[in-house]
C-alpha cells in the first residue's frame, strides 16, 4: 500500500501515464477500503497525498463542452481521457465506487475532499451541462460519491447546498442526494 500511496501523486502529473495512474489509483482505493484501519491510512501525509491524487484522477475525466447551435453545454470527456477512455472507463467507475466506499471508513477523507473543492466543482459541472447529456451510469457514480461525502460531513453538506446541490439533484433525479441535502 505504501508503494501505491507514494507513487500515485507523481504519476497523475506525468504526461502519457494516465492509464498507469488509473490502475494505481483504483488498486490503491480498493486496498484502502479493505485496510481502512491501518495506521498508514489515518491521515498521514502519504495517505493524504494519495487521496488527493486519486481525486485528481477521478475529477478530471469530464468537462462541459459547448455544442454548436445549442444554449447548453454537454458533458464530455476531457481531452486527456478521450483517446484512452475505452481502457480507462471500467477503472474510473471502479475507482469511483472504491472512493465512495472509503469515505465512511476514513473520517478525515470528506474534509479533504471538501478542501480539494471536488464536491463543489462536480455540482458546478453538472449544473452547467444538459442533464440529457449525462449517462445514467455517470449520474449514479456522481450521486454515490456526493451522497457519501454529504453523509460523512456537515460542512460538505453545507457546501453542496451553497452550490445549488438540491436543485442539481432534482434536475438529475438524484433522490438519495436530494434527501440527504434536505436533512439538517
Amino acid at each position: 500500500m505504501n508503494t501505491l500511496m507514494t507513487s500515485l501523486p507523481a504519476l497523475v502529473q506525468q504526461q502519457g501515464r494516465l492509464l498507469l495512474a488509473a490502475n494505481v489509483a483504483t488498486l490503491g482505493l480498493l486496498m484502502a477500503r479493505l485496510l481502512s484501519t491501518s495506521p498508514a491510512l489515518q491521515g498521514t501525509p502519504a495517505s493524504r497525498g494519495f487521496f488527493a491524487a486519486a481525486i485528481l484522477f477521478l475529477s478530471q475525466s469530464h468537462v462541459a463542452r459547448a455544442t454548436p447551435g445549442s444554449d447548453q453545454a454537454v458533458l464530455a470527456l476531457s481531452p486527456e481521457y478521450e483517446g484512452i477512455w475505452a481502457d480507462l472507463q471500467e477503472l474510473w467507475f471502479l475507482g469511483m465506487q472504491a472512493f465512495t466506499g472509503c469515505v465512511p471508513l476514513l473520517p478525515w477523507l470528506a474534509p479533504a475532499a471538501l478542501r480539494s473543492r471536488w464536491p463543489q466543482e462536480l455540482l458546478q459541472l453538472l449544473g452547467s451541462v444538459s442533464p440529457n447529456s449525462v449517462k445514467p451510469e455517470m449520474v449514479a457514480a456522481y450521486q454515490g460519491v456526493l451522497v457519501e461525502l454529504a453523509r460523512a460531513n456537515r460542512l460538505c453538506r453545507e457546501a453542496m447546498r451553497l452550490q445549488a446541490g438540491e436543485e442539481t439533484a432534482s434536475h438529475y433525479r438524484m433522490a438519495a442526494l436530494e434527501q440527504c441535502l434536505s436533512e439538517p
